[in-house]
């Protein structure tokens, strides 16, 4: 369960990452979508890789969290 608890801090800290090192610019957001950990992909290809990084970092946060708090109180 930590492994899926650092797998997901790290896509959720490289997704913001990327949001930051975009700017305010539509083209900062567009090149920043297109390129997942720094890798160019097309359009389409880009938005559904990052699409996908965000719902694996959800759901390793949301079945990793709960069993590691709740092991810790026990």
């Amino acid at each position: 369960m930590i492994v899926m608890f650092i797998v997901g801090i790290i896509l959720v800290l490289e997704f913001i990452g990327a949001l930051i090192y975009a700017g305010k610019s539509a083209s900062g957001l567009t090149y920043v979508i297109c390129r997942p950990f720094g890798i160019p992909f097309s359009m389409f290809l880009g938005f559904v890789i990052r699409v996908a990084l965000i719902a694996i970092a959800v759901f390793c946060l949301a079945k990793s969290i709960p069993a590691i708090f709740v092991n810790l109180f026990d």
